[in-house]
């Protein structure tokens, strides 16, 4: 298995045990995302909708590629999957 490290916003920590970075195997990003959820539950429903797929406002990245639509995605060492969430509301 390929371990790799998982970056969250900073807004997610508490969902991760309070950290941002945390690291996780899987030969594929979908695997590596379970074996995050297997461990911080709390962070599945913040990523992921009821049918399982990554959440409209969150943004996946491989490295610098986004992989929302392919979670299929294969993993290599020294990899890093970034989380990012769009932020909304306010005035302009």
């Amino acid at each position: 298995m390929t371990s790799i490290e998982l970056r969250l916003p900073s807004m997610l920590a508490s969902a991760a045990g309070g950290s941002t970075r945390i690291r996780v195997t899987g030969e594929t990003a979908r695997q590596a995302l379970d074996d995050a959820f297997a461990r911080h539950p709390l962070l599945r429903t913040h990523l992921l909708d009821e049918e399982g797929h990554v959440r409209e406002h969150v943004h996946l990245f491989l490295n610098e590629d986004d992989i929302r639509e392919r979670l299929a995605a294969e993993l290599h060492e020294g990899d890093q999957l970034v989380v990012l969430q769009q932020m909304s509301g306010g005035r302009s």
